[in-house]
């Protein structure tokens, strides 16, 4: 699939002024036409964070991103005892600052396009962040890592590929890779339609499978010892704001409204109605994913797997 250029494609919906297509020469789902690379690069570094901590919700919301990134360290510190870590697509390295901080990692390197989260993972954390793809910074990373984290990045990415080939070219034999993206035969995505959340695009490019992802990673060299497909900090919300867009037909309103900076909505009668309908909703999208807890059309893909 390297170098596809989707050409071969059976349109599947239109979302947000882009086709999702089903790709019949690489096999994947895909945003078309691929947006063009510095027009990508120019929405994550200018657009994607906010103020001078880099953030992208207010004050509730970014105690529950902190709360979720430590989390994330603890889970990985406790089932892979990683001393040698990458996280592609790091945003202020809030994860890797706690995995040093708490969990005695040794080596911990990210990248990310924003320039205002790199320095802030630089001055704050005393991280090191590399700006740009993986394949540019590939020899300013050091090999032999215990994991390496896609945490609901490789969708961003059109040539997956490459970057898993990269990912098996860092790791040590044994090394971990855990990924995780949203799942587009999810019930939500079913019952949504063109209205998902997850397919969020120009900035979602791929639109994983259980079955796509399982076969990426089995191709180039790993094998999948982990699999769920629930995410605390994703699921439920995903399922609400998926009624909400296709109750309403207007595109994440309930979502852009908890941002800050340039996407943010204003505060108006409007909210509050898309607000009590986010309240009457929420119990009816944390009962489905009870329900899909453990089934492959729940929200997430979560994997994780071993280079052998």
């Amino acid at each position: 699939m390297l170098d596809c250029d989707h050409s071969c494609s059976e349109k599947l919906f239109f979302v947000n002024g882009y086709n999702i297509v089903f790709c019949k020469k690489c096999g994947f789902r895909k945003t078309f036409p691929i947006p063009k690379r510095q027009d990508l690069a120019d929405i994550y570094d200018k657009n994607f964070y906010s103020g001078n901590d880099s953030r992208r919700f207010g004050d509730i919301g970014e105690m529950l991103v902190r709360f979720f990134r430590f989390l994330r360290a603890f889970k990985a510190a406790l089932f892979y005892f990683p001393k040698r870590v990458l996280d592609v697509g790091c945003g202020r390295a809030l994860m890797l600052y706690y995995l040093k901080k708490y969990f005695k990692a040794e080596y911990v390197i990210g990248t990310q396009y924003c320039s205002a989260s790199i320095a802030y993972a630089k001055k704050k954390f005393g991280i090191d962040v590399k700006k740009g793809e993986l394949a540019d910074n590939i020899g300013s990373i050091e090999k032999n890592l215990d994991l390496i984290c896609f945490w609901h990045v490789l969708e961003h990415i059109d040539d997956v590929e490459t970057y898993i080939k990269l990912s098996y070219q860092l790791l040590k034999k044994g090394g971990k890779l855990l990924i995780e993206v949203p799942n587009s035969e999810s019930f939500s995505a079913k019952i949504s339609k063109n209205g998902w959340m997850g397919w969020d695009t120009p900035n979602h490019l791929t639109h994983f499978t259980p079955d796509s992802l399982a076969g990426l990673l089995e191709n180039n060299g790993f094998k999948i010892f982990k699999k769920k497909y629930f995410s605390a900090e994703y699921s439920v919300f995903t399922t609400m704001q998926s009624l909400l867009n296709k109750i309403s037909g207007e595109w994440n309103y309930f979502y852009k409204s908890l941002l800050v900076g340039k996407d943010k909505q204003e505060f108006s009668a409007k909210f509050i109605g898309y607000f009590l309908l986010a309240v009457c909703l929420a119990p009816l999208a944390i009962i489905a994913n009870l329900i899909f807890y453990n089934s492959r059309q729940g929200e997430v893909i979560h994997y994780v797997a071993e280079k052998v």
